[in-house]
């Protein structure tokens, strides 16, 4: 090949890379601080405004990086649709992201209307502590917010994150379909109130997958209007295992079905899967729950109540008999083990 020609061909490659290549979005050049030392939230925002209104370059996700540092961010309210294809959160290894003392919102962090997001690295403090603390003395001001919420979106992912110490939820998943967690570390005291790992709502297809949570409550929780969830290779505890619901506190509220919990692993949890429900007429369906390899390592704390199913509902209200017998399950158990019957 004569070099004329090899020259022409290292051109073309060179654009055609440049074409495929993602477009990056830096938090550190829209103004965020990376010593923590001031609340960066505005500069997450006008990334986030850039990559979500980039069209894309051959069908690439932009990225909003997060470098290695740590950021004050106050609240921030990541909202689409976007016009790019989704949005790639990529945090450092070595990048952390950490909210204030006190946040006044039901959520930290939010991500509406995001399709084809992905969450990639790094670590999310919620510094939860003084609000336990002042939950537990009943003088809190404002609400405690999740961590991280994922609303009405489409074709999510969030891998290799670590989250901790949330005010109250880690995560919660509400109205989404097609959502992917994978490979994430949820750590929380034992003794910190209400720090679900992750709350799962009227949401479809979602898959939890090689995910080690410990907190103070639920690893996972499973909400109303939830179907097709997979649970599988998680490490659980502490905390309060597996749940589904509470369920039937509102009438005409949905149910939940197909839920498969496979090789999970629960050290010194209070339940390992349990189903929560309150009585009354509406009849709740609760279908193919499939439980496999759910059990503790050899010498480790078991769990104290490893299943309950079915669950002995809970009254609302006053109801009548037949009411009160309104739940009905269809359940399979495969390959369960524990070390003695609960108590």
């Amino acid at each position: 090949m004569s070099g004329h020609r090899l020259s022409l061909l290292l051109v073309a490659l060179t654009a055609l890379l440049a074409l495929t290549t993602a477009a990056e979005y830096n938090v550190v050049d829209y103004g965020a601080r990376p010593d923590g030392g001031a609340d960066s939230a505005g500069a997450f925002l006008a990334a986030w405004g850039a990559a979500c209104n980039d069209t894309g370059r051959s069908g690439s996700r932009p990225v909003l990086r997060v470098p290695a540092g740590r950021f004050l961010l106050s609240q921030a309210y990541f909202k689409g649709p976007c016009r790019s294809a989704g949005v790639v959160v990529a945090i450092d290894k070595n990048g952390t992201v950490f909210a204030p003392p006190a946040v006044d919102s039901r959520a930290w962090i939010m991500f509406h209307h995001a399709d084809g997001l992905a969450i990639r690295g790094g670590t999310l403090d919620g510094q939860g502590q003084e609000y336990w603390a002042c939950k537990k003395v009943g003088n809190c001001t404002g609400q405690g917010p999740r961590t991280l919420d994922i609303s009405q979106s489409k074709g999510v992912s969030v891998k290799q994150l670590t989250l901790l110490n949330s005010k109250v939820f880690h995560m919660a998943i509400f109205d989404c379909t097609g959502v992917t967690v994978q490979g994430i570390r949820i750590i929380a005291p034992a003794n910190s109130p209400n720090t679900n790992g992750i709350h799962v709502s009227h949401s479809r297809h979602v898959r939890i997958l090689n995910t080690t949570i410990g907190t103070g409550d639920d690893c996972v929780s499973l909400g109303p209007g939830t179907s097709n969830v997979l649970i599988r290779d998680i490490e659980c505890g502490p905390g309060h295992g597996i749940s589904i619901g509470s369920l039937g506190w509102q009438d005409g509220e949905e149910g939940v079905r197909n839920v498969t919990v496979d090789r999970a692993v629960l050290t010194g949890t209070t339940n390992g899967l349990r189903i929560k429900t309150w009585a009354m007429q509406l009849r709740l369906r609760h279908k193919r729950l499939l439980l496999t390899g759910h059990h503790e390592p050899r010498g480790q704390p078991h769990p104290r109540r490893p299943e309950l199913l079915p669950p002995q509902g809970r009254l609302r209200g006053q109801c009548t008999a037949r009411g009160c017998r309104s739940a009905t399950y269809h359940t399979r158990t495969s390959r369960a083990r524990r070390r003695r019957p609960w108590r």
